[in-house]
Order: structure tokens, then sequence, then C-alpha cells
């Protein structure tokens, strides 16, 4: 490959990591894999608008004091907010930006102790400096800013009213996208003909690897975000008190049983799977199989602590779907809850790069078609 050839694949991956966040933190409506800050709080490491990677709460083993995250806030003005872990209670993380004098859970807007199923992942840093990308939240903004004018003035022209914006805006991004590697895909092959790098006997089909590898590397991320984002962190709040006890209120020492309900609204039977919890919230391992328009009903015990207070913790259920055999899907999440992820990915590649190929022996036969007429036509 030449530099030239090198700079462009270089170019067109850029560009593609700067749709990657609009798109699929779209879907999931959270940061997923390049973030951005819009405050001061973490200055001097990140400046208003400096992007930064971030390493998703699946790949990361633990979290511990110093470590920056990006969590889902519960009183901030913000859905997210990326600080530093300084303190580790019984309840969760105590957090706080690197500008700021008090913790998050001390400072105007009294932030209740971070739990691990809020955070969204870890800011990738080396040597204890978070790596940085200068003005990338910048450029999303202007991106993300310009497509959502687009979406609603396309979606006006073409008078359909009462689109969601975020699903507007996730459809065109992929549109945009799908356009520009395809039209940079062409461009490559006009000129790879203008400079006759053609066999003259045999013609062959320029290699389109890097439209393929496009193609597989959002086919595995919209799987992957698809089955991540089907999955619940369900909150249980409740009020330890030596008082009156009511649904939210549970007295102090108390062990009570409760019921959470877990439904399915789709056409396709799914696969919930209840990862263990045992402390203040106590429920089992187990794999429900829930049918179409099904329900199931998980119990859990909330183990009310001596200190009266507000506790909040969490249950987490993995939702997959049922294309494959129980059997199958309970030995995957026995080894890896990530398992059946990885094998829906490998299933959906499996299927859609057959479709991709005959797609692409069907355009050659129409072309082929084209040609041979357009011959006949000259001969007469």
């Amino acid at each position: 490959m030449t530099i030239k050839g090198l700079a462009q694949n270089i170019f067109l991956v850029l560009v593609i990591l700067l749709f990657f966040p609009i798109i699929i933190g779209g879907v999931l409506n959270m940061p997923v894999g390049l973030s951005y800050v819009e405050t001061e709080s973490m200055m001097p490491q990140l400046e208003p608008g400096d992007g930064f990677m971030l390493i998703p709460s699946q790949l990361v083993d633990g979290y511990e004091i110093g470590d920056v995250i990006t969590y889902n806030a519960q009183n901030f003005p913000y859905d997210y907010v990326t600080h530093r872990i300084v303190g580790v209670t019984s309840q969760g993380f105590i957090t706080q930006g690197d500008n700021n004098t008090f913790t998050d859970q001390t400072g105007s807007f009294l932030e209740p102790y971070v739990k691990e199923e809020q955070i969204a992942g870890k800011v990738l840093e080396l040597n204890g400096n978070i790596v940085s990308i200068p003005h990338f939240g910048d450029a999303i903004n202007f991106i993300g800013d310009s497509i959502r004018g687009l979406s609603n003035r396309f979606y006006s022209f073409i008078g359909i009213d009462g689109v969601d914006e975020k699903v507007g805006s996730i459809v065109m991004s992929v549109g945009i996208l799908a356009v520009l590697v395809f039209v940079w895909e062409s461009l490559a092959g006009i000129i790879v003909k203008s400079r006759k790098i053609v066999r003259k006997k045999r013609p062959k089909a320029r290699s389109n690897l890097l439209l393929y590898g496009v193609f597989i590397l959002f086919l595995v991320f919209a799987t992957s975000v698809s089955v991540i984002s089907m999955s619940q962190n369900n909150l249980v709040e409740f009020v330890a008190t030596e008082g009156n006890t009511s649904s939210r209120a549970v007295h102090v020492g108390d062990s009570v049983s409760m019921d959470l309900e877990v439904g399915n609204n789709g056409i396709i039977p799914i696969y919930a799977h209840v990862n263990p919890k045992d402390g203040i919230i106590e429920v089992e391992e187990e794999t429900y199989v829930i049918g179409r328009d099904g329900s199931v009903t998980v119990q859990y015990t909330i183990n009310s602590p001596e200190e009266n207070g507000y506790y909040r913790e969490y249950i987490t259920l993995d939702i997959y779907l049922g294309i494959f055999p129980g059997s199958v899907m309970e030995s995957m999440i026995s080894i890896n809850r990530y398992l059946p992820i990885i094998a829906m990915d490998i299933l959906a590649i499996g299927v859609s790069i057959p479709l991709f190929l005959i797609l692409k022996r069907e355009l050659r036969s129409s072309k082929r078609t084209v040609s041979r007429d357009k011959g006949a036509k000259n001969v007469l």
C-alpha cells in the first residue's frame, strides 16, 4: 500500500471514529469508547471540549481509588459525569473532579455514593495522565448539531412528523456514514482504473477489503450494542428506620422478601440471567426463559442495615435473545456472561457475509449485462 493510500484509509477511519460515538452512544444513551467533558472540573488534564478514551465497564476488572470514571449521575444536571474516585465506602464510591474543592457527595448537588452499576467505564490513563483528545467534543458537537439539523429538515421535507430527534439523528448518521464509505470506495475505484492498474486479459474487480471491514465492524458493534442495551440495572431504594415501615421503609435489622417483575414485550423469546448478589440485597443466580408477552417474578431479599438511612442498590439482569437452545445458552453464561454476545456476533457475521457476497455477485452480473447490451447496440 502506498503512503497516499494509507493516509486515505487513516482519514476514513477517523471519520468513522467521529460518527461512532454519535451512532452507538445514541443507541445506548451513554458514552461509548470515546467521550468528552463539557466543564472545567477535570482541569488541568481535561479542558472543556477535550475528549478521552473510555474503557467499557464490561472490560474493567474492578475500580479503586485514583481511577477516573464516567458514571450515570443522579443529581447533577448532566446525565453522565467524569470524575476521579477518591474514596470507597460500603455504600459506594466517593468521587471528585480534580479541579473541584468538594467531593460530589458533599458538594451542592449532594450526589449519592456511586454504585458500580452506575459506572459506564474507566478513563484510559498512561503513567497517571489521562490520554486526552483536544477539541474532540467540539468536533462531535459540530457534527451532531449539523446532523440533527439535517435530519429535522429531511423528515420535514418528506412529510414525516413526530420522529424522535435521537432516533432520527442515529438513522441519519448511519445513512451519511454509509454514503461516505460508498463514495470513498467508488472514487478509489475510479482512480485505480484511470491509472490502468487493471489486468488487460481478464479484468479483476478491486478488492473492497476496507468496505468489508467497515461493514463487519459496524455489524459486530450493532449486534453487541443491541444485546448490551437490553441488560437491566434495576434500582432498589429503601429507608432503614426504627419507626413505621412501608413499601419503601424497612425496620433496621429486618429482612424482607420482595418481588421484581421482568417482562418480554418483544416477539422473540428472551433469556433473563439474574446476576447473584449477597449483602444488603440478596438474590440468587438464575436464568429465566420468557416467551412472547410473558413475564417472570424474580424474588430478592432486603437485609436492612442496623443504621438508619436511605440505601440504594441494584439488581442486574443480562437479557439475551432466545436464538440459541436453552442448554447452550446456560453453558455459555456459566463460562462468561459475555460469551453469548460473542456467539451472536459470530452468527451475525456468518449469516451476513454470504448475503453480502451474493449481492456483490448480482451487481457484477448486472454490470456485465449492461455492457453486453451496450456492445450489441454499437454493433447494430
